[in-house]
């Protein structure tokens, strides 16, 4: 099995992993998957572009997973293929249908609304187009992340009282968050609470890694605080 990640395209000094292909490493060693091969894809080198990688993954995109000629992109598809496949007992899914409709509802709701507004953030910082955070931008963030922090008065992770692959989705977005400077612990108390609590997961301070080079990254380009 080999887990293809990236660096960004902006060159190789700029970060190891990106948040879709950091929550991926986060169940991998949740899972505690040894029989993987972990290989960079450089992006920035064109190398998503040549033609062996198109064959298997016409997307060119990373994430990517090679599972014995099973081939698989999207992080979200990624995270249920390697919970089902490894541990299809446990709690990432949910054991019941109504519990598994939460963790993809949450999901979900993060590709289609948090990362969506994060990635023009970042988008604009990071190719120069501006050195502050868009407000209108930053109040939309906030405004998706107050649903987050309701979610989280009434359960200790992001869907249950159990740890899922919702759990490492976000946690890569949202550790992102705090290294780049958002005000999680003063505007979100439970979303900071949960991020305390997932401290105890396999693979979190490699999660950190990435998102402190990120937030380094990003607050040196900024001339105004990201909550200004």
């Amino acid at each position: 099995m080999k887990f293809l990640f990236n660096l960004n395209e902006i060159g190789p000094n700029f970060l190891k992993l990106r948040p879709p292909a950091r929550a991926v490493v986060l169940a991998i060693r949740y899972l505690e998957i040894n029989d993987i091969e972990l290989k960079l894809c450089r992006t920035y080198m064109g190398e998503n572009q040549e033609p062996e990688f198109v064959k298997k993954n016409p997307q060119k995109t990373v994430p990517f997973l090679d599972d014995n000629g099973f081939y698989l992109s999207e992080s979200r598809a990624i995270l249920y293929y390697l919970a089902k496949a490894r541990a299809p007992e446990s709690t990432l899914l949910g054991r019941f249908p109504k519990k598994s409709a939460l963790i993809h509802q949450r999901l979900d709701y993060e590709l289609g609304t948090i990362g969506p507004i994060a990635a023009q953030i970042f988008r604009s910082v990071f190719q120069g187009k501006t050195t502050i955070v868009d407000p209108e931008l930053r109040d939309k963030l906030y405004g998706a992340l107050n649903l987050v922090d309701d979610f989280l008065t009434k359960t200790a992770y992001i869907a249950d009282n159990f740890v899922s692959i919702a759990d490492f989705s976000y946690l890569a977005n949202i550790s992102t968050f705090v290294h780049c400077g958002a005000p999680i612990q003063t505007k979100f108390p439970n979303i900071w609470t949960w991020y305390q609590r997932c401290k105890s997961l396999a693979g979190y301070e490699e999660n950190e890694e990435g998102a402190r080079s990120i937030g380094n990254m990003f607050k040196g380009k900024l001339t105004e605080p990201f909550d200004n």
